[in-house]
């Protein structure tokens, strides 16, 4: 009886409600007969695969999109279906349809800050919905729950220059060493007399000036210097390894292994992820769960700070937060999901909620809950909990220095 009730329904509504797709956004046609974007509140899941299916694909995913016109809604009785006008509703639908029966989602190492998703290279990309994580489905990125059955979506390339001369790695040193400058930053925006890109990384990139590409990726040693970086070119096989160009080292910013046949980013290095045959790449790595103490069975819900996916390993996990910029204090990772997000509050439980899949670990050591301050004899005193010492100078470093003086307010 019930299955009868909703095939009547389904034929109840296809009879009476037709809807198309126009610019990948989704219309119902109104009672003029005219068709018009179907508001945001008034879509389902069904009217998106009624929509594909007229055009014989299958429905994948959609997303939000704000609107400057109108939009219509649907509304149902218990003997029809009918539109409307939602003169308040200015938000429409974008619908994505499949040609295949692949439907199968694919996660990706987009970190979200708001609407805007930032990837590793510091590109960014306006992408709308409500997941945490972002996912590959049927060739467009949606926003995805973290937490969904999904696939491990392969995105880092090699530090190498294609034949059409494009690069887009993450190479930041110049070929004499030299560390290379924000594009956006303030100096080098008034030095610079070229109309370049704009872009929020200090990564090397190919620029074109007086409508020519640079010989090779460049980068600014200096706000007015535009300075040559050493990246290798590509072989001509995915499967082949980088050729080397100087002798038997690798270039700035890569790592050698595999007796020197193979050069890979330094960023893999000790990421606790075996990438070289002879695995030397995850020799010798710290130990940056030491810094940490396991708290339990949690998970983050709120005050997240950052969002990283593909992490194997839980020492990942804690490398990210140690290096976070945005003064991590704790994390929680999910080994099923490869799932580590960073929060930047020490509060045990008002953020966590109970997950028997994931584990939460706090900073041993919290500089949130330490005041610092240098007497007359030059000497770094910390207190804590009410009782004051010097700094031991054990495992002290240059990095821990610059942190502390920042505490203290200086650059």
């Amino acid at each position: 009886m019930r299955l009868l009730l909703l095939l009547l329904y389904f034929l109840r509504f296809s009879n009476s409600i037709e809807l198309k797709i126009f610019d990948d956004l989704l219309e119902v046609r109104s009672q003029t007969g005219l068709f018009f974007p179907l508001c945001s509140k008034s879509f389902h899941q069904k009217y998106g695969e009624q929509a594909c299916a007229s055009i014989s694909n299958t429905f994948s995913s959609y997303s939000e999109m704000p609107l400057e016109q109108y939009t219509y809604s649907i509304g149902c009785t218990s003997s029809i279906c009918f539109t409307f006008l939602s003169a308040f509703c200015k938000t429409g639908i974008k619908v994505f349809c499949s040609s295949s029966s692949d439907t199968r989602s694919f996660l990706t190492s987009g970190l979200r800050q708001g609407s805007t998703w930032k990837w590793g290279n510091g590109d960014t990309q306006e992408i709308s919905g409500t997941g945490r994580c972002l996912a590959f489905q049927s060739g467009v990125l949606v926003a995805f729950d973290c937490d969904s059955e999904a696939y491990v979506f392969c995105e880092s390339g090699r530090e190498c220059v294609g034949r059409n001369k494009e690069y887009s790695g993450t190479s930041n040193q110049t070929s004499d060493g030299q560390g290379c400058l924000m594009w956006n930053d303030p100096s080098v925006l008034f030095q610079r007399n070229s109309d370049f890109e704009i872009r929020n990384h200090n990564f090397c990139r190919f620029v074109e000036r007086d409508g020519k590409k640079s010989p090779t990726p460049v980068c600014y040693s200096k706000p007015h210097q535009l300075s040559e970086c050493n990246i290798p070119s590509c072989p001509e096989s995915l499967n082949d390894a980088i050729a080397l160009e100087t002798g038997d080292g690798c270039p700035i910013g890569s790592f050698s292994c595999d007796n020197g046949s193979k050069c890979i980013s330094e960023k893999f290095q000790c990421d606790y992820e075996v990438d070289c045959n002879d695995g030397t790449d995850e020799q010798n790595c710290e130990d940056y769960l030491q810094n940490y103490e396991l708290i339990g069975a949690y998970r983050l819900a709120e005050n997240i700070i950052e969002v990283w996916t593909f992490i194997p390993h839980v020492q990942g996990c804690a490398r990210k937060c140690r290096e976070s910029l945005l003064m991590c204090e704790a994390f929680s990772y999910e080994p099923k999901t490869q799932t580590c997000l960073l929060t930047d509050t020490s509060q045990t439980y008002s953020s966590l909620a109970r997950k028997i899949t994931s584990l939460y670990y706090r900073r041993r050591f919290s500089s949130k809950d330490v005041t610092f301050e240098v007497e007359e004899d030059k000497v770094l005193y910390a207190t804590k909990n009410s009782k004051k010492g010097q700094v031991c100078n054990e495992n002290f470093s240059r990095e821990k220095l610059s942190s502390i003086c920042k505490i203290l307010g200086f650059g």
